[in-house]
């Protein structure tokens, strides 16, 4: 059975990267290809460097060594060989496996009047993604994913209800531009600690937030001037209150109650893990 020249490997390969190789692997296949032809600078992908098996003609490599040193450069050839052998079995995997995994996203579609929409592809890792649109949605749509769910919605005014309406659509309400959505892809994450804040205004007038520990901020969508915070929670202080004006100071004045001053509207509220 006749053997291979290290040539033989070379050329073969390389000619299967020209044809087969796709763009983005393009970059790699050149710097393994002047890699070979560092190791082995005598090859070419010319055909001529392929040995004839069908006749006895010797090749260019046979012809530019004598006699006397043709077993050494065969003996050569088998170390690179193997060294070849093992560069190129390295690049097929390489070409055969994902650059990198598919990131788990849902295609979210947001419809406002007159047949308006855009639609975000949202990673359902949990991260915020900005919409940049200012369009009114009434409505959101998506195929077999529960937006209600899964999804929280930040939006201009209030906190917008869903309800499920027609096949994979949620009606939006009310209608109003959405500042930015997160997602989870609806399995059982450990559950973050949720600490409920009550916030008092003047005349009796209330609102109460719930408040995951290490989770992104709270909005109250509420214009109401806080002068008092009450909570089972120990560290209120620590909690960043984003408010119109400057940052408020608490000073507790009983158990679980601090007065906040000077009294103003709270936009958020977030609180360390």
């Amino acid at each position: 059975m006749a053997m291979w020249d290290v040539g033989d490997v070379v050329v073969v390969v390389l000619s299967w990267c020209d044809i087969t190789c796709s763009a983005d692997l393009w970059e790699r296949y050149i710097k393994m290809r002047s890699f070979l032809f560092y190791i082995h600078p005598h090859l070419s992908t010319s055909s001529s460097h392929i040995t004839d098996k069908r006749s006895n003609q010797p090749t260019d490599q046979q012809a530019k060594f004598p006699p006397a040193q043709h077993q050494h450069h065969q003996n050569n050839n088998k170390m690179q060989f193997s060294t070849l052998l093992t560069l190129v079995t390295s690049f097929a995997l390489t070409n055969a496996l994902p650059l990198s995994p598919p990131l788990n996203t849902a295609s979210l579609t947001f419809h406002g009047a007159a047949g308006a929409q855009y639609t975000l592809s949202v990673p359902l890792d949990g991260s915020v993604t900005t919409t940049n649109n200012a369009l009114s949605i009434s409505s959101i749509s998506t195929s077999g994913f529960d937006v209600k769910q899964n999804c929280r919605i930040h939006a201009v005014d209030y906190t917008p209800a869903l309800v499920e309406g027609p096949d994979n659509t949620w009606v939006v309400g009310p209608p109003q531009t959405i500042i930015d959505i997160s997602c989870t892809s609806g399995g059982s994450p450990p559950s973050a600690t949720v600490i409920n804040i009550e916030l008092d205004g003047a005349a009796d007038a209330k609102y109460f937030i719930s408040v995951p520990l290490g989770g992104g901020p709270v909005y109250t969508n509420n214009p109401l001037s806080i002068s008092q915070v009450r909570s089972t929670y120990s560290n209120i202080p620590a909690c960043t209150f984003n408010t119109v004006d400057v940052k408020p100071a608490f000073v507790q004045i009983a158990t679980g109650v601090w007065n906040m001053g000077p009294p103003q509207t709270v936009r958020s509220v977030s609180c360390p893990a």
